[in-house]
C-alpha cells in the first residue's frame, strides 16, 4: 500500500473515531441514598448499538466492580464490592444490582463503555455518589433554651443528634425560617461517629409596636440530605420548643411579681413561726401555774 493510501486510511479512522466519540452518550442512573441493608440498581444508559459494543464496566472509587465483555465466556465478571453483594441473576450488560449494602459500600460510582473495531473508543459516565445510611431512631435533643426572652437578648442553645449514620446534618429554624449559617457552629464528635451537634447564637428580634408579647418556635432538624425546606427526605427528625418573647417592662413586672410572691410566702412563714412560738410559751405557763 502506498504511503498516500496509508495516510488516507489513518485519517479516515481518526475521523470515524471522532464521529463515534461525538455520537456516544453514557450516563449512570443510581440512587444517591440507600438505607442500611437495602439495594441499589446501577443502570448504565448508553447510545452504542449491541453490534458495536465491546465492553461495559462499572466502577466504585475508580476500582472495577463488574464487567461485561461481548464474546467472552463467561461474558460477566464479578470483581466484588466492599460492603455489598452483586446479584448476578439481575445483572447484565445494561445494569448491575447491588444488595445487602452496608456503610462500607458508600462511594463514587460510574460506568464505562468501549466500542468494537475499527472505531475503538471508550467513554465513561459522570460519577454518582451513593451514600448508605442508618436511619435515625429518635428526635434530636435541644438544650440551653430559656422559657422567656426579651427583644435584643441573645439566644444560646445546643442541638445534638441521637443516632444515625453518617452523622446527620443539623439545621436550625426560627419560626420555620432557617437560621443564617454564620450564626451556627456545627461539629461531629468523635470523627466517624454517628452523633453530630450544633450550637446557635442569635439576637431576638424586636416586637411589633402594637404587641406586648409573642411566642417564638425554635426548631432543630436533623436530616439526610441537609434540610433545604419542606421537601421529601430519606431520613428526617426534628424537635421544636416554643419560647415567649416579651417587652422589657412585662419581663420586669413578671420578675417583680415573682419576687413579691416569694417575699409574701417568706413573711407568712415567719408570722406562722412566731405565732407557734408564742402559743408554746402560753401553754407552758398554764402548766406551771397548775403545778
Amino acid at each position: 500500500m502506498s504511503p498516500y493510501r496509508t495516510h488516507i486510511l489513518v485519517l479516515a479512522v481518526i475521523l470515524l473515531t471522532a464521529h463515534t466519540a461525538r455520537c456516544i452518550t453514557v450516563r449512570l442512573e443510581a440512587p444517591q441514598w440507600v438505607p442500611l441493608g437495602g439495594q441499589a440498581l446501577l443502570r448504565c444508559r448508553y447510545s452504542v448499538q449491541f453490534t458495536d459494543l465491546h465492553m461495559v464496566a462499572w466502577f466504585r472509587d475508580m476500582k472495577k466492580i463488574f464487567t461485561f465483555i461481548k464474546g467472552r465466556r463467561p461474558a460477566f465478571t464479578n470483581h466484588t464490592v466492599p460492603g455489598a453483594e452483586i446479584d448476578m441473576s439481575h445483572s447484565n450488560e445494561r445494569e448491575v444490582l447491588l444488595t445487602n449494602m452496608d456503610v462500607n459500600a458508600t462511594g463514587d460510582f460510574f460506568c464505562e463503555v468501549s466500542t468494537e473495531v475499527p472505531s475503538i473508543y471508550t467513554k465513561a459516565s459522570d460519577e454518582v455518589e451513593i451514600t448508605v445510611y442508618k436511619p435515625q431512631r429518635s428526635p434530636p435533643r435541644i438544650s440551653g433554651l430559656e422559657t422567656e426572652y426579651s427583644p435584643g437578648q441573645m439566644i444560646n442553645a445546643n442541638c445534638t443528634s441521637v443516632d444515625g449514620h453518617p452523622a446527620p446534618s443539623i439545621t436550625w429554624l426560627l419560626d420555620e425560617i432557617p437560621v443564617d449559617e454564620r450564626q451556627v457552629v456545627s461539629w461531629v464528635q468523635p470523627v466517624g461517629s454517628s452523633v453530630s451537634g450544633s450550637s446557635v447564637s442569635l439576637v431576638v428580634q424586636a416586637l411589633d409596636d402594637n404587641k406586648d408579647s409573642r411566642e417564638m418556635k425554635v426548631t432543630c432538624v436533623t436530616s439526610h440530605p441537609p434540610y433545604t425546606g419542606p421537601l421529601e427526605y430519606v431520613d428526617i427528625q426534628r424537635q421544636e420548643i416554643t419560647v415567649s418573647v416579651m417587652k422589657p417592662s412585662e419581663t420586669i413586672d413578671n420578675t417583680l411579681e415573682s419576687i413579691s410572691s416569694s417575699s409574701a410566702a417568706a413573711n407568712a412563714g415567719a408570722v406562722l413561726g412566731c405565732s407557734a412560738r408564742v402559743l408554746a410559751v402560753l401553754v407552758l405557763s398554764c402548766l406551771l401555774r397548775r403545778a
